[in-house]
């Protein structure tokens, strides 16, 4: 059971002290497919996705003190047009032009989608809106943020691209190398290991997120009960951008209320990479893209 979790987290602010700018955060998540027993008696295992799901988040932001990052300096931005944009590889079925469709951006798909307003500076589409929401391996997504003006608009972007896959120990059947489930009792924690190549003799910086799926309403995006990057706080993202070094770890231990109640989760790990933000964001602007993997977690 293997996923891909692309996190492009873009923070745009001109230079400290120069009063209100505009940030802009993104997370492209997808979730693969896991297959879960029926609820049903006498019925078949059930296949659980895979989902996709692509949010922005787009404020204003008083940077005149930017040590003191909080909510109360950050205001959502609503009424932006929002779109991501990418180049659909997957229909290319020969391998030297599907590699080349990947690396060049041409010759696949054209995709360009709305990503809807939720209102309060949230933007966010789902696969179970629109199915073409794909995630593509080495493919490039941009997501454009325009804002309204006066009589012109600002526009705003992040660019990522997903690399190979991480991995966790835990998932792996050490026999044969198969996925497998992990069986826990309701309220117990879980510790995960990577099992991805380090960069330079460093593991690269790595989230954690879990989330509860519904055997009984499989077309729901699963939620999510735990998350070792908290990607909606801003000073976290902001922290994030000055140090990543406390997310270059090797393990990652799941609190015990992760997993409070019976059912079934969802586990995925998550290793970050840097992208590029759009040219007009501040120089210490920066864009996250990650590749993970997830596993199954049974709890009794």
């Amino acid at each position: 059971m293997r996923t891909t979790f692309l996190v492009a987290l873009a923070l745009a602010a001109p230079l400290a002290g120069c009063g209100n700018q505009t940030l802009v955060a993104g997370l492209f998540v997808n979730t693969p497919a896991v297959t879960v027993p029926s609820p049903v008696p006498g019925v078949g295992p059930m296949t659980y996705g895979p989902y996709t799901a692509l949010l922005g988040y787009l404020s204003s932001i008083d940077t005149s003190q930017l040590t003191e990052i909080s909510s109360a300096t950050i205001t959502g931005i609503a009424g932006a047009q929002a779109q991501v944009v990418f180049e659909s590889c997957l229909g290319v079925s020969d391998p030297t032009a599907n590699a080349a469709c990947v690396s060049s951006g041409h010759g696949g798909t054209d995709r360009v989608f709305t990503v809807p307003d939720q209102g309060g500076g949230l933007y966010e589409l789902l696969s179970t809106d629109q199915p073409d929401l794909t995630f593509e391996q080495g493919v490039t997504y941009t997501l454009i943020l325009q804002v309204p003006d006066g009589s012109g608009t600002d526009a705003y972007g992040a660019r990522f691209q997903p690399g190979p896959p991480a991995q966790m120990v835990e998932f792996t059947n050490p026999s044969n190398g198969q996925p497998q489930a992990v069986t826990l009792t309701a309220g117990s924690p879980l510790t995960v290991h990577r099992d991805d190549p380090q960069v330079s003799g460093q593991y690269l910086p790595a989230a954690v997120l879990v989330g509860q799926i519904d055997p009984n309403n499989p077309a729901t995006m699963p939620t999510i009960v735990y998350k070792s990057l908290d990607y909606t706080d801003p000073k976290t993202l902001a922290l994030l951008v000055l140090s990543d070094e406390p997310y270059r770890v090797d393990h990652f231990d799941i609190p015990a209320t992760a997993f409070a109640t019976s059912g079934y989760y969802v586990v995925t790990m998550v290793s970050l990479a840097e992208g590029t933000a759009s040219a007009n964001a501040f120089i210490g602007s920066t864009v996250i893209a990650g590749s993970g993997a997830a596993g199954l977690v049974i709890v009794q």
